[in-house]
């Protein structure tokens, strides 16, 4: 208010200041219409003095931080245990066979009593369809290796599946295998220990348990072939009892052990087996054994058993020189080899 103005209001008793709480409410009021008139016009602003305050109004609910120091302790995560946006879980996909079309799968079906067909070309044929088709017809020719097939027909698909099937195909056929389907199932133990790969050795001990004979005997033979000695005793059994029938299996697995540690087994076995059993576990020292299992051996040079003193010479053959056992050796020819070896070990 002017000074001029002063004067006339105090003549008629009206004081110059007003009172407090109009001096109070004037304030705000003059706060509010300084906001309407720069929200008016909004230009006058960059020409406008100094920054008067400007009331909002206030937000709902409780202002950021409130709360008792206590809560926004258990608010906040512990350092190091901030939840973390899970991810979803990804399932490693399981081995498959290549897929076939419907309609490969189909003729594949048709096409494999043609393998054992008479006339001219046609098996010939059916073979060369059948694995242009890869290993995605395995599952079929699997399916097709049963009992009771057509005679020549279970030969023929397993010369096919030998050609298709690798060792990166062992999952699938550990997969594949079934206990109501022995012809199959002997199929893949054969093919299984022939890839003689360690970590199908569980697969292998719960077959060696198998009720039927031929599976559990493939199953022992994979076990053995992988090097483990808890089966050197196996061997030493095939040995004595089917050499003759299984001479080649049992000295391609006693090889898997070779080593200090078998040849120190059998030359143990050596020391407390009867004349009978000396011969088989001369057979597995001479593919198992070690150059420090000589002189056990060469002390059987004067056994008075000719199939001791022949076992004696095989073994000596494959201990020094690493030759094959002789397959027969007459008693004149024994009687010479004898004779040499002694002078070779020094006896």
């Amino acid at each position: 208010m002017l000074h001029s103005e002063a004067a006339p209001l105090a003549r008629h008793g009206i004081p110059n200041s007003p009172p407090p709480m109009i001096s109070t409410l004037r304030r705000p009021l003059a706060a509010l219409c300084a906001l309407s008139l720069t929200i008016a016009a909004p230009g006058a602003a960059l020409n406008a003095g100094p920054a008067r305050p400007e009331f909002l109004p206030a937000a709902r609910g409780p202002l950021q931080g409130s709360g008792t120091p206590s809560a926004r302790r258990q608010e906040r995560p512990a350092p190091g245990k901030e939840k973390r946006p899970s991810r979803p879980a990804t399932r490693k996909a399981e081995p498959s066979w290549p897929k076939l079309k419907f309609v490969r799968r189909k003729i594949a079906k048709e096409r494999l009593y043609r393998l054992i067909s008479k006339k001219p070309g046609r098996a010939a044929e059916a073979r060369r369809l059948l694995l242009s088709y890869g290993p995605g017809v395995c599952p079929i020719l699997l399916a097709a290796l049963r009992e009771n097939q057509k005679e020549g027909l279970a030969a023929e698909l397993e010369n096919l599946l030998d050609s298709l099937v690798t060792p990166e195909h062992a999952p699938l056929l550990v997969k594949a295998y079934r206990t109501n389907n022995r012809v199959a199932g002997r199929w893949i133990l054969k093919k299984l220990k022939d890839f003689e790969n360690p970590s199908l050795a569980p697969f292998f001990r719960k077959r060696s348990r198998d009720k039927d004979p031929e599976i559990a005997l493939l199953a022992r033979y994979a076990l053995a072939g992988l090097g483990d000695l808890d089966w050197l005793p196996f061997l030493v059994d095939e040995a004595a009892k089917h050499w003759n029938e299984r001479n080649v299996e049992i000295r391609r697995a006693g090889a898997t052990m070779k080593g200090e540690e078998a040849s120190a087994r059998l030359v143990s076995m050596l020391r407390e087996a009867d004349d009978g059993r000396k011969v088989a576990v001369l057979r597995l020292l001479a593919v198992a054994g070690v150059k420090s299992a000589v002189g056990p051996v060469a002390s059987l040079l004067d056994s008075s058993k000719h199939q001791v003193r022949v076992g004696a010479v095989n073994a000596l053959r494959g201990l020094v020189d690493g030759d094959p056992p002789f397959r027969n050796l007459p008693v004149f020819a024994a009687i010479e080899e004898v004779k040499k070896w002694k002078r070779r070990v020094g006896r």
